[in-house]
């Protein structure tokens, strides 16, 4: 099951997304939940909880869909993006808002499907992937959903686990949490600190921004850095 958000202000263009993804969705045998807004307004206001994947189209009304991810990304930095635009120079902005996927206009059968196809496949893999920790507040035996860690920080034997909404404390080491996420997009960017790439808001002269804040990236580790993030910007476009 997936929960998707569908927002547009043109009628006739949802209706040819909704046909689309059902069908799309019929044909890979897999439920979904489909919730329509005609515009960014509305849908910031009555943001729905646990959204998988987001369908915004670019040039609406009022507020654009660019503003309204921007938006979205202040307290919700799980849901994966795709955008509709019938102008490409948008594209560059996407990264700033971790765009998935991009669909120029008209929208076509076989585009959205390549696209909702791969997004499907990669909101499955996040939610069956967890790491296990102790916590040392209370003792218990928590599991930490992967796609839900924006970065880790180690201090004093101790680390935190941080998430949008939650921190987690451990004393397990963060070179053993670094390699149960190897296979993720995870970078240990400074000796402090293991960043989630996916999360990441954008890159300043020392570090880089996630949730409003500054995460250290040490010097000779800035120039990987840069290289992963522009592969991954590649891999989504």
């Amino acid at each position: 099951m997936i929960k998707v958000v569908l927002c547009d202000d043109e009628k006739k263009q949802r209706n040819t997304i909704k046909k689309y993804l059902d069908e799309i969705c019929k044909e890979v045998n897999i439920e979904y939940v489909l919730l329509e807004f005609k515009s960014g307004e509305k849908l910031l206001k009555e943001y729905p909880s646990d959204i998988d994947l987001a369908i915004l189209d670019i040039q609406m009304d009022r507020l654009n869909g660019m503003d309204t991810a921007r938006e979205i990304r202040k307290f919700d930095t799980n849901v994966d993006i795709i955008f509709i635009t019938a102008d490409s120079s948008f594209m560059q902005d996407g990264y700033e808002v971790r765009a998935y996927r991009y669909l120029l206009k008209p929208v076509r059968y076989y585009d959205l499907k390549k696209h909702i196809s791969a997004c499907i496949n990669e909101v499955e893999n996040k939610k069956s992937k967890y790491i296990t920790i102790k916590e040392n507040n209370n003792r218990e035996i928590v599991r930490v959903p992967v796609s839900k860690i924006c970065y880790i920080e180690t201090e004093n034997r101790y680390l935190s686990i941080h998430t949008d909404k939650q921190i987690y404390t451990t004393r397990v080491n963060i070179s053993k949490i670094e390699d149960e996420l190897k296979e993720f997009k995870f970078y240990r960017c400074h000796r402090c600190y293991l960043v989630n790439l996916e999360k990441i808001k954008s890159i300043t002269s020392g570090g880089v921004m996630i949730n409003d804040k500054e995460i250290l990236v040490s010097r000779y580790k800035m120039k990987e850095l840069k290289v992963k993030m522009t592969k991954m910007l590649g891999d989504i476009l």
